[in-house]
This record gives C-alpha cells, structure tokens and sequence, in this order.
C-alpha cells in the first residue's frame, strides 16, 4: 500500500483529471516522452516471433506472452495457454482487488491481451506502457478494433521513465516484465510515487538466486531482498506469494504435449522453439527463490 501524498496534492489533481478522457489523454501525452530502450526493442520485437506466438496460442487473435498459471481448482480444466495466461492475469488482478472505477498503469502491456481481459472482467480503466514498438503497434490496434480506446489507453514508453503526475494511479501492475526494468527497485521507488493513498503495487516476476546474464544484476534477488527493496520504496504489508509450483511444471507440460501433438501441422522451427523455452523454463525453476 501507498500513502505517498498529501491531501491538498490529491485535491488538486482530481480537478485537473475531473473527466476520464481528459484524464487519459493527458496521460497519454505524458507517456509518450518515455525513452525506448533499443536492445530489448530488438530482442522483444513481435515479428520474430510471430511462428511461436502462433504456437503458443493456436489462435490468430489472443498475443498471450506470460508464461501462465496451471493449477487446476476444483473441476477446472486448463487446456489452453491462453487460459493458463488469462489465469495469471485474474491471480495478479485478484491480488491488487482490482474493481470498477480503478485506474490501472499496467507497465510492460506486451501485446495487450491482459489489458483488454482486466477491463473485461473487472471493468476498470487503464493506462499502459510498453517499451517495444511493434508490441505497441499491435495492442494498440486490437484496442481500437475492440473499440476500448476510450478507457484502455496503450502507449509507448519505458518502467525506467514512468512520467507521470505524482499520486496519479490506484493500482499498478506488472505481468511478467519487471526483471527487466533497470532497476526494479528505481521502479518500486516510482510507483509508491505515482499511487494514490491505499493504492496498492502487483506484481508476477522471479526472484532469482543466481546470475542470469539476460536480467539486469541488481534484479537478481532472493525473495527476501525482493521484499526489504518494496518496503524501503515505502510500501507496507508486503506479501510474497511462491507461484512457481504452478507456473515452472505446468509451461514445461505443456510445451511438452503440444509440441508431440501439433509440430507436424504449423512451422516445425517454431514448436522447437516452444520446446526449448519449455526444457528452459524446467531448469530455471532451480535458480528462482
């Protein structure tokens, strides 16, 4: 939880944001002096992995891209991995209460698919950022054709430029991104920073206890860490939740299953690919705390 600014600041900054389109408009136009970060735009760029999304997804219109949440409850079946995804979103929407009426900075959108599902489902408003252009392009366009324009604002930007008005949001998010901002713990600083009192901060990320050369060093952390770095951003009542059980084994299955039954039927490049992220994502599973 945040109660990172005075009253008389809130006043002021409900009457410059007393309507929700001049209110997103204006943080769209903030967002938008965001710096790009080049190496992850390249790494990250939709267009390389348009075979494997499709792998993923068997489905043209959902860009799903977190590594989702397999637990089966009660007589639930978990097919599909955009359930697996839409699973993890509804955990992390869950664990920040997200309700109608919020507005929501989802930092790292991807292509948007968790966007447009937590306005679904939970009908809130949304502004979000994400540093890869050609994820931009394509949330954007889905947003528009879904006519959610009004309320779900996606824009280019980066985590590590976060230009917002302070005490700006009631929830912030982040699905699956924050290992590689830099740093996290800049950004934690920022977000108590640009929540309003009570908002609160979520997040699905890995607290890793060994080095990955692919995530910035000072976000390789052990849970413990992860937590004092949120508490000296300010925030109280933090609480960590081990996903892992559910995530590492359930993908790992599923890459598996998927690449025996469909590798004959769509670009066989791209369910290899699927399989290594899969074989990947098993030994992780042994450097994350």
């Amino acid at each position: 939880m945040s109660d990172c600014s005075p009253q008389g600041v809130m006043d002021r900054l409900a009457n410059k944001f007393r309507t929700r389109g001049h209110r997103l408009s204006r943080l769209e136009s903030l967002a938008e002096e965001s710096q790009d970060n080049s190496g992850l735009s390249r790494f990250y760029d939709i267009n390389r992995y348009e075979q494997s999304r499709l792998a993923m997804n068997c489905n043209i219109n959902t860009y799903w891209m977190n590594f989702g949440y397999w637990k089966k409850e009660n007589d639930e079946t978990i097919i599909t991995f955009p359930q697996a995804c839409s699973k993890m979103a509804g955990k992390l929407a869950d664990a920040v209460q997200m309700k109608p009426g919020d507005l929501c900075l989802d930092v790292g959108f991807g292509c948007g698919d968790q966007d447009i599902w937590w306005h679904r489902h939970y009908d809130v408003d949304i502004v979000g950022v994400e540093v890869i252009p050609s994820q931009v392009a394509v949330a954007q366009r889905r947003v528009r054709d879904l006519k959610m324009q009004d309320r779900v604002r996606l824009m280019h930007g980066s985590a590590d430029d976060l230009n917002f008005p302070y005490a700006t949001f009631d929830k912030i998010v982040s699905l699956d991104s924050a290992y590689h901002y830099r740093t996290r713990e800049s950004f934690f600083i920022k977000s108590y920073k640009l929540l309003r009192p009570g908002g609160l901060l979520g997040l699905v990320d890995f607290a890793f206890n060994n080095y990955d050369r692919s995530v910035p060093k000072a976000n390789m952390v052990s849970s413990d860490i992860y937590a004092l770095h949120m508490q000296s951003a300010g925030f109280r009542n933090v609480k960590i939740i081990d996903l892992s059980e559910h995530v590492f084994n359930g993908f790992y299955e599923f890459s598996n299953n998927h690449y025996k039954e469909y590798s004959g039927l769509i670009v066989s490049g791209a369910f290899i690919q699927l399989r290594i992220v899969g074989i990947f994502m098993k030994m992780i599973e042994r450097y994350t705390d």
